[in-house]
Parts: structure tokens; sequence; C-alpha cells
């Protein structure tokens, strides 16, 4: 069988001893797993054509050498890749435009552009999307248009990075279908790079890298359980019935053992929030205390009120409602799990929840503070004066109060090096250098983070180890309140243990943690 992939003795710049040699035929179907920060995603940017080799004959593409520029533009039109954050792949803001793009730059006719590019977004739920601006997508259906917009190009081979983290199961395996029986039905060769042990089990062959380097097939494993390890509450008719979600088969695999809420969201015009109370335990391990005075602590202290309470909320997006009457407590000392479809408002409301988003219609309270419906009213309401510095010091207060952390974690990293950014919290509540330097590292440390990287640039780390800084950034500002979205995403066995691990400190010492997954 002809190779379509040729890869000899290419070594990963920034991993020391790396050095890979691989082959992988026309029509064959990889998973290509590993830990965090492996070189995965950096292979399958080589294998695409977006990193040139330092030598010829290191890499080469259906004939191709891609350490010349000349063969680039052809190894493009025969190979495309979905990067790891689906904000990277989009050139049109509009859904459909930007799915039509690709068909239009191969030339293909425009009855045919307007034929395929529907069929593909049908298959992949998106034809009700198809006039959507990209950046009002959630993430999950973000991922579905960077895959649909590929697959509806048909590449010879294709290299889909972590393109199914933020989808739910039943989401992911409609999706995983749709790809496989379309590559087998025209023998198109697919390097799908995952942490999912589902995924990886669907393909042909299983390649594992590690340290920058290829296992050999004898030594390859795949332990991780890539199945959405927080909680899988079982969605049916969530799509059309939001009164009867079924929740019996909820699994927890890791945090089945303390007390947790599944909090179930749909986008059901009315919709509502059911919880399901599961199984409590004793937590045995303890976060970093909260830190000392300053200027925050009139909004940091001094309430009764315990929890993150929305009353009758409203909001939209423009003209686009996307919460309606929405109602709930969320309480100190509980881990909550708020599952739901793609696009049913579940990182709207983890959004509202700490200020990024405000309210247009009903009340979001942080310990018995109603956050207004503008950012200059903060001051307004709790001083009676409008003062920019002090209103500036409020918000800082509540972002420090309720620490979040994006489902996209690069719009999170913006320092020179990974301990840089994990200083750059406590810096600004006050710290002076050392003691910014102690609880960075120790955040780092809580979340796994190896100290090999600490001074390394955050442009440089993988999606994983990106992922895992951002929420050693938020855990080093010590919020009462952690709200992570899709947190999972993209982390391998290790970075699930540290999260797992934090969140058990998080409930013993009386604070809330509120994940939001599918």
């Amino acid at each position: 069988m002809e190779c379509i992939v040729k890869i000899r003795n290419l070594k990963i710049e920034y991993i020391p001893d790396s050095i890979i040699s691989l082959d992988i035929e026309q029509g064959e179907i990889v998973a290509l797993v590993g830990p965090n920060g492996s070189g995965k995603s950096t292979l399958g940017r080589y294998i695409a054509g977006l990193i040139k080799p330092e030598a010829p004959d290191q890499v080469v593409v259906n004939g191709l050498d891609t350490s010349f520029d000349a063969n680039l533009p052809r190894v493009h039109r025969k190979c495309g890749i979905v990067l790891q954050n689906p904000d990277d792949n989009y050139v049109f803001d509009m859904v459909s435009s930007d799915i039509m793009f690709g068909l239009e730059n191969l030339n293909v006719p425009a009855d045919k552009v307007l034929k395929r590019s529907r069929n593909v977004m049908k298959k992949y739920g998106l034809l009700t999307k198809a006039s959507r601006d990209f950046s009002t997508l959630s993430g999950g259906e973000k991922q579905r248009e960077a895959v649909a917009a590929i697959v509806a190009m048909q590449p010879k081979l294709l290299v889909l990075d972590e393109v199914f983290s933020m989808q739910s199961e039943k989401v992911r395996d409609r999706m995983l279908s749709f790809i496989l029986d379309n590559a087998r039905k025209k023998k198109q060769t697919l390097v799908i790079i995952t942490q999912d042990k589902a995924v990886a089990n669907s393909c042909d062959r299983i390649i594992s890298m590690q340290n920058g380097c290829i296992l050999d097939s004898k030594d390859m494993s795949f332990e991780a359980d890539g199945t959405t390890v927080y909680s899988n509450a079982i969605e049916k008719n969530m799509e059309n019935d939001t009164d009867n979600i079924n929740e019996t088969d909820v699994k927890t695999d890791i945090y089945r053992t303390f007390r947790s809420k599944i909090v179930a969201f749909t986008r059901h015009k009315k919709s509502k929030i059911i919880n399901k109370q599961l199984k409590p335990i004793k937590i045995e391990e303890r976060i970093l205390n909260t830190a000392g005075d300053d200027e925050e602590d009139a909004f940091i202290s001094g309430t009764k009120n315990q929890d993150i309470r929305l009353d009758k909320v409203d909001f939209s997006y423009g003209g686009m409602q996307v919460l309606s009457d929405i109602s709930y407590s969320f309480k100190k000392g509980r881990l909550y799990i708020i599952k739901g479809l793609s696009g049913s408002g579940k990182s709207t409301l983890s959004r509202l929840l700490n200020g990024l988003l405000l309210v247009k219609k009903g009340g979001v309270y942080v310990d018995g503070y109603m956050l207004p419906v503008t950012k200059k009213s903060i001051t307004q309401r709790l001083f009676g004066q409008s003062d920019k510095k002090t209103s500036a010091t409020m918000i800082n207060g509540l972002r420090r109060k309720v620490g979040y952390v994006s489902q996209f974690s690069d719009k999170q990293l913006f320092a020179d090096t990974v301990l840089k950014d994990v200083m750059f919290g406590p810096k600004n509540m006050g710290y002076d250098n050392d003691s910014a330097v102690k609880t960075a590292k120790y955040s780092l440390q809580l979340m796994g983070v190896d100290e090999t990287i600490w001074d390394k640039s955050v442009t440089k780390l993988s999606g994983g180890e990106k992922k895992r800084v951002a929420i050693a950034g938020i855990l080093a500002i010590q919020p009462e309140y952690l709200i992570l979205d899709e947190a999972d995403a993209g982390l391998d066995e290790y970075g699930i243990k540290a999260l797992s691990s934090v969140c058990k400190h998080y409930i013993e010492t009386g604070k809330c943690v509120i994940i939001v997954g599918h």
C-alpha cells in the first residue's frame, strides 16, 4: 500500500532528545496519543505542512518534501488540519461563508459548493446556525463548524487535533461515525490526535508518543479513561422535553466519591436547571489560604450569605435570547457540574457568575451582593459613587472572589513565561515578588505542571499544558468560587487527576467548584 506520510529522524525543537520516524499508509486511520506536552500537536502541524522541518527528507507528505517552500501549496491542497483551538480555524465570520470558503478556493462549481456545504452543515448540526456569526457559537459548536469546513473540502489526508474534547459522548460518537465512514468510503487518511480512549480504539492503529518520540509498537498503551471524566449525565430528551431529563445513569469516574451536584442545563425557551444530589464523603486535602487585608475586603468579606444566586435571569446576545428566567443557587462546600448540549447557554451562564457578562434582566448575587447591569453601577450601588479607581478595585475584588477558567485557555495566557503568567494575579493583588513566586510555584505544583517548563514561553505549550497553566493562574489568586469551563478538554490522565485533587481541596475548605461540561 502507498505510504502517504513518511517521517525520518525528525526532531521537535523544544523537546530535548526528540527523534521521530514514522510511516502512515494511504487510507489508514491513525490515533496519536500521549501525555500533554509529548509533541502530538506539533507532529500534526509538521504533517500538515504548517511547520517546516530543518532538513530535506525529514517530512514527506503525498510524495512532497515539506522542507521546500515550493511544495507547500500542493501539500496544503492535499492535507487538511483542524487545530485544537477552534478559534484558530475560521476565516469568515458567518458559518455558511466559512464552510463554503474552502470549496470555493478549490474551484468547486457553485452548485456543488452549495450542495456540499449544506449537506455537511446538516450532518454536523449546523444548518440552523448557517447565518450565525462564528463568535456567537458555543465551544462545541465551534469545534463542529471547524471540522465541517475541512471535511467538506474532502482532503486526501486529514489531521484532527482534539476535535471531540467539547462534545457530549452522544455527539462525539455521531461525529466520529461521520468522519470514519467518510474516510473509509473515500480511502482518506486520518490522523486523530486525542486523549479519548473510545476515539483511539475506533482507529486502525494507535501511535503513542512520549517526550517527542514514538514508542515502539510493542510498548504502546493508552491507559487514560478518555470518556468525559467528570460526569456523563444521560441527555435523553434534552433537545425537546426539558422537564424529564434522565440522570439515573450518572457516571462520575473521578468525582463519584465526593459531594457534588449534577446540574442539567437545557436550551429550551424556558430553560430549567435540574439538580441531582450524589453521595457525600469525607474530603482529606486542603488548598491555599486566602490572602490578607487590602482595599477589596469590603467586597470579599462581611456577609452572611455564602452562595452565588441567580434570580430570574435573562440574557441575550443582540436580538438572540440565550437564557430565560433562570433561578438557581450555587452554595459553598459543594461541587457543581453543569451539563447540557452545545449551545444551551452553559458557558454564558458561567460568565455571568463573575461579571464577565452582565445580566439584561433579573439579578446575580455573590455572597449577598447584587451584580448590577453595568460595571459602573457596581461602585454606585455599594458606595454611592462612581469613582473609576474604586470601581476597578471592586471589579478586581469580584474577579478575585470568583475565579473563571475559560474553555479556550489561550485567551488567559499572555506573560512571557509560564511562571510569570501565574505570578500575574498575585502581583496584581499586592504580593511582593517573593510571595508571588512562592504562590505561583505552589499553584503550578498543584496542577502537576512540570518544573522544566516554568521558564518556557506560554506560546510554546501544548493545549493540555496551557489548560493546566491557566487553571494554576486562577488558583494563585485563591478564589472562593472556582468556575471551570470544559476543564478536562485536552487534559491527559495526569492533568485530570491533578484537577480532581484541586477540586477536593476546595470542597474541604468550604469553597465552591462549578464545572461546565457535557
